[in-house]
């Protein structure tokens, strides 16, 4: 089945106002941000510029709270991690000793 690329290049494009699913506030979808949308395959933005960087700085912060694998007290790391990771708070991570030695 042939794709409608083709039509999509000679659609007339107009501002529109859209409504962000988020906060239900009004803004503009632009021209030239269609015409970048549909070059690039993207539907429309569902999110306004500022719920967008709100979402993604959120998502950048967001830390996890873990236990010491020795010590038993809770700390945070900025990833998720796996089951089998035993996790040195860093207390105790300074005072492990190396159990590989240089010589």
């Amino acid at each position: 089945m042939p794709r409608n690329d083709n039509l999509k290049k000679f659609m007339p494009f107009s501002d529109k106002m859209i409504i962000c699913e988020q906060c239900s506030h009004e803004f503009l979808f632009s021209v030239g941000e269609q015409k970048f949308f549909a070059a690039k395959g993207f539907n429309h933005p569902k999110l306004c510029v500022a719920c967008k960087q709100t979402k993604k700085t959120t998502k950048a912060r967001r830390l996890i709270i873990t236990e010491c694998a020795l010590c038993s007290i809770q700390f945070e790391i900025p990833y998720k991690p796996d089951k089998n990771n035993n996790l040195n708070c860093l207390n105790c991570f300074e005072k492990q000793t190396p159990t590989d030695s240089v010589s």
